[in-house]
C-alpha cells in the first residue's frame, strides 16, 4: 500500500535553448507527494487488532460464539480488521491514479511487478517459515496434517481456490489481495468512464449477484471461498481516494465524519443485536459490506481538514513505527502466537483469564519484536530497493535506510 509515483533525476547540466546561447535551466521534477502517516497507524492498528483477536479465541475456545468474558467479546470480530486492510490496499494504490485521470501512468506491466516485488518475496517466506515451524515444532505437540502440496498451493497464492491444509491460518487474505490487483486497472477504466457512485454500486450488485450464485448454484458454491463481496471494500477504498483528488475535493464538502460515525453507530448497533455467531456466521458477507463501507468514508474524512485530531492519533510514532513492518507482523504472527500457546502458556495450567493476560502482556510483545525481525530479513531489502536494481549486492546497506513503501 501507499504507492508513491516515480520521479525522473535532474541532471546536473544546463540546458541551451535552441540556435541561442543562453542557457535555460531544467525544470526540477516534482519532489514525491509526503507520506500519508495516518495509513500507518491504521495498518497497526488492524494488524495488532488481528493478533489480538487470535489471542483471544487461542484462549477463549468457541468462536464465533463468545465463551470469554463479556467486556472482551468485541475481539471476536478481528476478521473486519481484514475487511480494513483491503479498503486500505484500494485507498492507497488509487491515490496516484486519482491525480491522473484514474490511468496506470506506466502501463499495467509496471504496475504488477511492482505489486510482486512488494507482496510477493515476505509472504513466500513466511509460508516457508510457516511451514517449517509447522513440521519441526508444532508436530511435537499436535498433529499437523501438512503436505508438500499444501504448500505449493500456498506459495502460487491458490489457496481460496484450491483445497488445502493451512500452514498458516491468516495467509488467506494474501490470496484475495493478490487477486484484486489484477482487477486494479478495470475499476480504475469504470471509475474514469462511469464516476464514483455508478462504480461503487456497481461493485455491490456485482458482489450480490455472485454470491446469489454460490448459494442457489450447488456446484459454485466454493466461490464464497474467494470473498468476492472484498472487491467491492477495494472499490470503496478507491473511491474514498477521490476524496484527496483536487478535482473532487473542490465540489459541494460531504459530511465524510458524520457519515462515518452514522455507520459506525448503526453498526455496532447491528452487532449488539445479532451477536457474534450470526455476524461472523450467516451474515458475515453483508457485514463486511458494511464495515467496508464505513472504512472508506473513515479514510475520505481523515485527508479532509476536519479531522486533524484523529489524524494525530493515527500518527502517533509508535503506531507509525508498528504500521511500518505490519505487513510482517500479519504475515507471522499466527504460527508463533500457537508455539507460545502449545509450548509456554498453556503448560502453565492457569485460569483463561490468566493465560490471557499472560498472552497479551508477556508474549505479544515478544511476538511484535519477532515479526521485527523477520520484517528487517524479508521484507526491508526489498522496501528499499525497485524490482530489477540490485537487490543483493547492497542488502547490507539497505537495512540502513528507511522504508520507501508503507506495507501493503
Amino acid at each position: 500500500m501507499g504507492m508513491k509515483p516515480e520521479t525522473q533525476p535532474v541532471s546536473d547540466q544546463t540546458a541551451t535553448a535552441e540556435g541561442t546561447d543562453l542557457p535555460v535551466p531544467q525544470i526540477p521534477a516534482p519532489p514525491r507527494p509526503a507520506r500519508i502517516q495516518f495509513l500507518d497507524g491504521i495498518r497497526a492498528l488492524a494488524a495488532l487488532f488481528v493478533v489480538a483477536h487470535h489471542i483471544y479465541i487461542a484462549v477463549y475456545p468457541g468462536f464465533p460464539e463468545n465463551t470469554g468474558p463479556w467486556f472482551l467479546g468485541w475481539l471476536l470480530y478481528g476478521h473486519f480488521a481484514v475487511a480494513a486492510f483491503i479498503v486500505v490496499s484500494g485507498f492507497s494504490l488509487t491515490l496516484a491514479p486519482a491525480k491522473g485521470d484514474y490511468h496506470l501512468s506506466k502501463g499495467f506491466g509496471s504496475y504488477i511487478s511492482r505489486r510482486a516485488w512488494r507482496i510477493l518475496p515476505p509472504y513466500w517466506a513466511a509460508v516457508i517459515v510457516s511451514s517449517l515451524l509447522m513440521v519441526l515444532v508444532v508436530r511435537m505437540r499436535m498433529d499437523v496434517p501438512l503436505t508438500p502440496k499444501d504448500v505449493v498451493v500456498h506459495l502460487l497464492l491458490l489457496q481460496t481456490a484450491v483445497g488445502n491444509n493451512a500452514p498458516n491460518g491468516a495467509l488467506w487474505s494474501i490470496a484475495i489481495e493478490w487477486q484484486l490487483y489484477f482487477f486494479f486497472p478495470i475499476f480504475l477504466v469504470s471509475r474514469r468512464r462511469l464516476g464514483p457512485a455508478a462504480t461503487a454500486v456497481g461493485g455491490v450488485i456485482g458482489v450480490w449477484l455472485l454470491y446469489q450464485v454460490a448459494v442457489h448454484v450447488s456446484p459454485l458454491g466454493r466461490i464464497l471461498h474467494l470473498s468476492p463481496q472484498f472487491a467491492a471494500l477495494f472499490i470503496f477504498g478507491m473511491i474514498a481516494a477521490g476524496a484527496t483528488a483536487r478535482s473532487e475535493a473542490s465540489g459541494r464538502r460531504v459530511p465524510w465524519g458524520w457519515i462515518t460515525i452514522g455507520l459506525t453507530v448503526a453498526l455496532v448497533a447491528l452487532f449488539a443485536a445479532f451477536g457474534s455467531e450470526r455476524l461472523l456466521g450467516q451474515d458475515l458477507y453483508w457485514a463486511d459490506l458494511g464495515v467496508g463501507a464505513a472504512m472508506a468514508c473513515g479514510l475520505a474524512a481523515l485527508v479532509g481538514t476536519g479531522s486533524v485530531a484523529a489524524r494525530r492519533v493515527l500518527e502517533h510514532r509508535r503506531l507509525v513505527g508498528i504500521g511500518h513492518f505490519s505487513y510482517s507482523l500479519y504475515l507471522v504472527h499466527a504460527p508463533l502466537l500457537l508455539i507460545a500457546w502449545l509450548f509456554v502458556v498453556e503448560p502453565m495450567h492457569l485460569s483463561p483469564n490468566g493465560s490471557f493476560a499472560v498472552m497479551v502482556v508477556g508474549v505479544a510483545p515478544l511476538l511484535v519484536l519477532a515479526s521485527y525481525g523477520f520484517f528487517l530479513v524479508f521484507e526491508r531489502p526489498f522496501l528499499n530497493r525497485r524490482a530489477g536494481t540490485g537487490l543483493w549486492p547492497r542488502w547490507s546497506s539497505s537495512s540502513s535506510s528507511s522504508p520507501s513503501a508503507a506495507p501493503s
